[in-house]
């Protein structure tokens, strides 16, 4: 509410109370304005993997309540000026109708341009994860990941017809190793060595090892996985896939050799297996990503409406503050001409150097009154 135009007899520290008052009206606002635009610029550097802390889903949660404790108390705040303005209005003040016109081209000002970078914005985030997960991309992802599996799976394939077919040999072998365990053991070193295989063992059901082919690898025979032996009991060959090493394995029951397996290794290329695991891990990323798209796009659109709302909403609290600056030398200009037009020359317009040409305007109302006087 505007001041009541002082009398020349009236002292003027009533306006520096005034003042002070408008003052702390206006702290809040200006609290509200810093905290909202640091609480975003944490928010957005968060949610881009820029800090320490992780983007989880409790992360990103309290980062919105956060933002929206910031957002809410604007509003709250605008919300009690425009009361102000618009019960101003209503009573037929003076100059309400320019302090809503002011104030109305400040909030234009702002939202425009900050909406239409928040659309543009969203347009370019939406269309650059339609290009990540296009047709093409999925199948150059699946593709690379089929290459890798399509190289494990021959190697596998070929390792599992050489274990059945030096089985068989085994097999056949089974008078030799009755009577002659040494000499069963070499050719079970002639078998492996002529297969090109880089270990070849007997064991039991337990997965105990019974004899060891002498081959050239330079790592000892790994034990076989548990379970292994227990699936391959049912006669079916049992393939060991490479996981973190550059062994592949495989497992099978011989048949006329009663309680043993043939437990065979051999190595394939390393860079392979590498690129497979990198190809695999990229591949289990990219599919999480398309599985949580919506929650990607909601975490990268956050931080642009928040950003949005309080730079609209900042704007609006502005062009506030400014038109009251503007319109309440202009009101009490129009109050105390309305004194005078009634006949009081017993009034005078407080100057504030603050006020620029205002207060000129001012310093010559006052004049033209004495001089009146």
């Amino acid at each position: 509410m505007a001041a009541e135009a002082p009398t020349l007899n009236q002292p003027l520290f009533s306006q520096a109370g005034t003042r002070d008052g408008r003052r702390l009206l206006a702290l809040p606002g200006v609290v509200a304005i810093a905290g909202a635009v640091i609480t975003a610029a944490i928010s957005f550097a968060i949610l881009v993997g820029a800090t320490p802390i992780a983007p989880t889903a409790d992360t990103t949660w309290a980062l919105v309540a956060a933002n929206a404790v910031f957002v809410l108390f604007l509003i709250a705040l605008i919300a009690r000026e425009v009361r102000r303005i618009v019960l101003a209005r209503r009573h037929g003040r003076a100059a309400s109708r320019l302090h809503v016109r002011i104030v109305a081209m400040f909030a234009l000002v702002a939202a425009i341009p900050a909406i239409m970078v928040a659309i543009i914005a969203s347009i370019t985030l939406d269309i650059g994860l339609d290009r990540w997960f296009e047709i093409r991309t999925k199948t150059i992802v699946n593709s690379s990941l089929s290459i890798a599996d399509a190289y494990v799976q021959e190697n596998a394939r070929n390792l599992q017809g050489t274990t059945l077919s030096m089985a068989y040999d085994l097999d056949a072998s089974r008078t030799l190793y009755g009577l002659d365990r040494s000499g069963f053991l070499d050719l079970l070193n002639k078998e492996a060595v002529g297969r090109g295989l880089a270990h070849a063992a007997l064991i039991n059901p337990d997965g105990s090892f019974v004899m060891k082919a002498k081959t050239d690898a330079d790592f000892a025979m790994p034990e076989p996985p548990a379970g292994a032996v227990d699936t391959a009991a049912a006669g079916k060959p049992v393939l060991i896939e490479p996981r973190t090493r550059n062994i592949m394995g495989a497992i099978i029951k011989l048949r006329e050799i009663e309680g043993l397996y043939l437990y065979t290794i051999r190595l394939v290329d390393p860079d392979v297996i590498k690129a497979r695991q990198i190809v695999k891990g990229n591949t289990d990323e990219y599919r999480n990503l398309e599985d949580n798209r919506r929650t990607s796009q909601v975490a990268f659109a956050l931080p642009y409406l928040s950003l949005t709302l309080i730079i609209i909403l900042s704007a609006i609290w502005t062009g506030i503050a400014v038109a009251d600056r503007i319109v309440r030398p202009i009101r009490q200009l129009i109050g105390a001409a309305d004194e005078v037009a009634t006949g009081n020359l017993d009034v005078a317009v407080p100057v504030r150097q603050s006020d620029g040409d205002v207060a000129s305007l001012g310093d010559t109302f006052n004049n033209m009154i004495l001089e009146l006087k």
